[in-house]
């Protein structure tokens, strides 16, 4: 009869210990011996992207552009611009036509067919469509200005 009950409250010991050591080994995991991995994008746009040429589409007609095309003012000017987009999701545009701001985006997001550009603390954005888009070349357009790239390097 005794060694009944002691077998019994030995069960509970045993049961509340395992129970009391699996939540000593969930406490003493640190938090900080944990290294998060960085977040890297799968983005097709990642890399650095050369501007190759434009097609500019208004009213008075058809207008073309290319490495060499600058001084036709500076909103024409700024489209002649060389991407690079990082894993992290940022991106810098760099403008091939002198007088024209570089522009450094703080995160970037591509969709099926679209690119969203966040600059100013993300504060402002720009989005082009996205026309082509292959390992080698991308075709983005935005009010009636297609814009072509090509691929220089990969990350």
């Amino acid at each position: 009869m005794c060694y009944g009950r002691l077998n019994a409250i030995n069960k509970r010991v045993n049961a509340c210990s395992v129970i009391l050591l699996f939540a000593v080994v969930i406490l003493s995991c640190n938090s900080d011996e944990f290294e998060e991995e960085p977040y890297y994008s799968d983005s097709d746009f990642v890399g650095v992207w050369e501007f190759e040429k434009a097609t500019l589409y208004s009213m008075d007609g058809e207008l073309y552009m290319d490495r060499t095309t600058c001084g036709q003012g500076n909103e024409v000017d700024r489209i002649a611009t060389d991407f690079i987009f990082y894993r992290d999701e940022t991106a810098e545009a760099i403008p091939i036509c002198p007088d024209v701001n570089r522009l450094d985006f703080d995160k970037f997001i591509q969709s099926q067919n679209s690119i969203t550009l966040y600059y100013n603390d993300r504060t402002e954005t720009v989005t082009y469509g996205i026309e082509l888009i292959t390992d080698l070349k991308i075709v983005i357009y935005k009010d009636g200005k297609w814009i072509h790239l090509k691929k220089i390097e990969n990350f």
